[in-house]
């Protein structure tokens, strides 16, 4: 395993550890249920923890990951910060909350656990564009000629689709709703 292999092996446990946490303490504290309050606590601390760890092998990632585009670099830094923001807002809401964690969590700490979790949302979504568009981690041996030199989406009169810019690939994908349009849609 290559070192910058280690962030995207680690990346989906703090998000979905982090973003179940809020929704169960979201809910918890609506039905006013303590049981679920210290469920949601203990996964936002375990979110935090593998956060920890996924914003260490990230910063490991910015500097070994192979060939990308200069403005995937540019959204890893910014990728970086935001999500280490966002572990920085949970990490508090959990130390503040410590000391309470067996009851219910108060309006202000579902406030910076809710405002935390936007902020992991939009760096994930950064994480996400940053492979997806930027192909940062992805060796072009391994991929399709067509993908490694560009594909293009077209609508009928051969149009190019302005929502997608030229390094967008999706490969060659066959949906069963595209049966009505075989003919006129070309890959």
């Amino acid at each position: 395993m290559n070192t910058w292999e280690l962030h995207p092996a680690l990346v989906h446990f703090p998000i979905a550890l982090l973003l179940s946490g809020v929704i169960l303490d979201l809910y918890g504290w609506r039905k006013q249920r303590e049981d679920l309050a210290r469920v949601a606590f203990g996964l936002m601390v375990a979110g935090v923890t593998m956060g920890l760890l996924t914003i260490i092998t990230g910063i490991m990632a910015y500097y070994t990951v192979p060939a990308h585009t200069e403005a995937a670099h540019e959204r890893m830094t910014w990728h970086i910060w935001i999500q280490s923001i966002a572990i920085g807002v949970f990490g508090l809401m959990c130390l503040l909350r410590w000391k309470r964690r067996k009851s219910l969590a108060t309006p202000q700490s579902l406030f910076l656990a809710v405002s935390a979790a936007v902020l992991l949302i939009v760096g994930s979504y950064l994480g996400a564009w940053i492979v997806y568009r930027g192909g940062a981690g992805v060796d072009p041996a391994i991929l399709a000629p067509e993908v490694v030199e560009g594909h293009h989406h077209h609508h009928h009169g051969g149009d190019v689709d302005e929502d997608h810019d030229g390094d967008h690939h999706d490969g060659d994908h066959h949906h069963d709703d595209d049966d009505d349009h075989d003919e006129d849609h070309h890959h």
